[in-house]
């Protein structure tokens, strides 16, 4: 009320009427309503009361109707590029669903009069002009694909998520879920703990100290974390404290039993580029592997994969890779391991015959194994067989690594594909392929047997043949 009697000329009143998530439309608040209505009974015609309301914009874009309905549709008549793109890509979406029943068919010719680029970039195939020329002709100056090397990890614990992350360009709805939250968070996200947690027992494993203070060092990395709101503060804080202190005394009760201390110092290795955040002493040449271009009949035109990342905690001697987890032990766990191997045997750094995997749990369940270092000609010849699987074929199925290692245990003779349908049906188990961008995985159906132990072959030979876990 006092705001309405100080004004002078006019008074300005706003509210959001549309839902931040779901794009519904709200209503105003109550004295909002209670003004509009007062104003309607007893000062103003139904004419006058129609023009209280300014309804803006939802998208930029709508902003220049001043314009005219043909420079809004082709985006001529807006400045700014974002909104633009925004106007153009509703005109598409538009012609799309009024086209959605009328079948495209795309000729040679078609595919003659594409950009060159953008034939690259969905994999077409170079034709001749001619309608009658549909055959494949060779190029070598392919874009390079850059693959992480997180991305081979996750195509061996589930094809079709990595699929539908690295080749199909899916995004986690987690990826997105940080940008609605308003309020303090009550605990820290876990992959986020995981890496101040890793931060801290590193700098104590390296350490000279027989056994460092944990709590200090969790104290120091954690405090700048808080200033930044990046972590709960208050009773939220202290539980999570608390729960992080036992993990990481217990990791380095598990390190003392597996001996880990013996090959200090322990740092991952990083190759091509580091992750954002990361500040790393030295950063690696990427590995380069050339698969087979697609769709092109000559089989010698390759298609060069830049391949960055970082491994798992590797010892100064480079025999053992240390990985650090948050629960139980698992085979899948030691994928990682197995990786760095091969990181090491294409690199060239390897410098014995086997290669030691061990894992931290957190919980007492720590575990090691030993792996057989392959050439590096074999490991080169592996890592471009799984990249070039990844990216070139189809893998709308179900083989997580779990089903695979349950069937490489089984002592009396099993069917791998009944072992995945054994997964998918039980409720209350989680696997690999529970996670990730495509949704309701467990709709999906293995491949057939015969094909499924193909695969196991050619992607788990090599770390399977690799020793048995301790």
């Amino acid at each position: 009320l006092e705001t309405i009697v100080s004004a002078r000329d006019r008074l300005y009143l706003s509210y959001v009427n549309r839902d931040l998530v779901t794009g519904e439309e709200l209503p105003p608040s109550t004295v909002i309503r209670e003004v509009k209505s007062h104003l309607q009974q007893n000062f103003l015609s139904d004419r006058e009361a129609s023009k209280l309301v300014h309804q803006l914009p939802t998208h930029r874009y709508q902003e220049a109707t001043a314009h005219g309905e043909s420079e809004v549709d082709s985006g001529t008549g807006i400045l700014l590029p974002a909104a633009r793109q925004e106007a153009i890509a509703a005109q598409i979406r538009k012609h799309i669903e009024e086209e959605s029943s009328a079948v495209i068919s795309v000729t040679a010719k078609d595919l003659a009069q594409t950009h060159e680029k953008l034939r690259d970039w969905l994999f077409f195939p170079t034709v001749n002009s001619s309608d009658d020329a549909t055959e494949s002709q060779p190029s070598d100056n392919l874009r390079e694909i850059t693959l992480p090397w997180s991305a081979i990890r996750r195509f061996l614990e589930c094809p079709l998520q990595a699929w539908g992350r690295y080749v199909l360009g899916l995004g986690d709805d987690e990826d997105h879920q940080n940008l609605w939250i308003r309020d303090e968070p009550f605990t820290m996200p876990r992959w986020d703990a995981m890496d101040l947690l890793r931060d801290v027992f590193l700098a104590c494993l390296n350490s000279d100290d027989d056994k460092p203070d944990l709590a200090a060092a969790y104290a120091k990395r954690v405090r700048l974390l808080t200033l930044k709101g990046s972590r709960p503060a208050g009773v939220f804080a202290e539980q999570d404290q608390q729960k992080h202190l036992a993990i990481l005394e217990e990791w380095w009760n598990e390190s003392v039993e597996s001996d880990v201390r013996e090959k200090r110092p322990f740092h991952p290795h990083h190759f091509g580029q580091a992750a954002p955040g990361e500040k790393p002493q030295k950063v690696d040449q990427p590995l380069v592997v050339k698969i087979p271009a697609a769709n092109r009949s000559d089989r010698q035109s390759t298609q060069p994969v830049i391949i960055h990342g970082r491994t798992e905690l590797i010892s100064a001697d480079r025999t053992t890779s240390l990985t650090l987890t948050w629960g139980e032990s698992e085979n899948r766990h030691l994928l990682r391991c197995f990786l760095d191997s091969i990181y090491l045997a294409v690199t060239g750094l390897a410098q014995h015959k086997e290669h030691q995997g061990i894992i931290l749990a957190g919980n007492g369940t720590s575990s090691q194994r030993q792996f057989g270092m392959l050439s590096k000609e074999k490991a080169e010849a592996y890592l471009t067989g799984i990249v070039g699987d990844l990216l070139r074929n189809s893998h709308a199925y179900l083989l997580p690594c779990e089903a695979v290692f349950k069937f490489h245990e089984s002592k009396e003779h099993s069917n791998l594909t009944d072992i995945v349908r054994s997964l998918k049906a039980d409720p209350y188990g989680s696997f690999s392929s529970d996670y990730g961008p495509v949704p309701n995985p467990r709709d999906c159906e293995p491949p057939d047997e015969k094909e499924a132990l193909a695969m196991v072959a050619r992607r788990f030979g090599p770390f399977l043949a690799g020793g048995e876990k301790a």
